[in-house]
């Protein structure tokens, strides 16, 4: 059967337009319109790794609505697999999935936590922690070389539950990122309860 057109569909139907986006792009049309900045890149760090970016109002999109798929930037070569089929994404690092299958992999039995690692305390639990954190600032340094924006946003449930993922963030821009990419660079927590659903009065 041919696809439906869902927005002809509900305009003929119900006489109001319809409006379908990304989670994550609404969400970052939602931190752009609560702060003074022409460009921002938001980063969720939950399940998954998922990045927006959006430059004057407007969100980049690509040509299959993929752009900045930060997730799945090339990174280490991993033991396991990344749900897209490839063994070297950054959401295998830098994740809640991926802690999860870090600790799997190596038999910790312990919460797939940031604190639950440090309390394990292990050189592979240890390891897991730095992993992230590498992961994380490699993402970054990479978006603010690429795409200089104003504001870097980090949310997400992992970010809620570790708050000192900002500090980190801060000192991996400040050790490796171009420099000129920094000089007007702030990075931020999102402080919107749900990103996604504000964002979509934007559309």
């Amino acid at each position: 059967q041919p696809p439906v057109d869902l927005k002809a569909v509900v305009a003929e139907r119900y006489g109001v337009e319809l409006a379908i986006d990304n989670d994550l792009s609404c969400a970052a049309l939602a931190e752009y319109h609560t702060r003074e900045a022409p460009s921002i890149f938001l980063a969720y760090i939950g399940t998954g790794f998922g990045g927006a970016y959006i430059e004057e109002g407007r969100v980049l999109r690509g040509v299959e609505n993929l752009a900045v798929e930060v997730g799945h930037i090339p990174f280490e070569k991993a033991p396991f697999s990344c749900g897209c089929g490839r063994d070297t994404c950054i959401e295998l690092y830098c994740s809640g999935s991926g802690l999860k299958k870090w600790i799997a992999h190596h038999n910790l039995g312990c919460e797939p936590t940031l604190a639950a690692l440090k309390a394990h305390a292990s050189v592979e639990a240890l390891e897991i922690v730095a992993r992230f954190y590498r992961a994380l600032g490699h993402t970054l340094s990479t978006v603010a070389a690429l795409f200089n924006p104003g504001v870097i946003v980090l949310g997400g449930g992992v970010v809620r539950g570790n708050p000192e993922i900002l500090s980190h963030a801060a000192d991996s821009l400040a050790h490796g990122a171009f420099p000129p990419a920094l000089r007007h660079l702030k990075i931020e927590q999102s402080i919107l309860t749900n990103g996604s659903m504000e964002g979509t009065k934007w559309l």
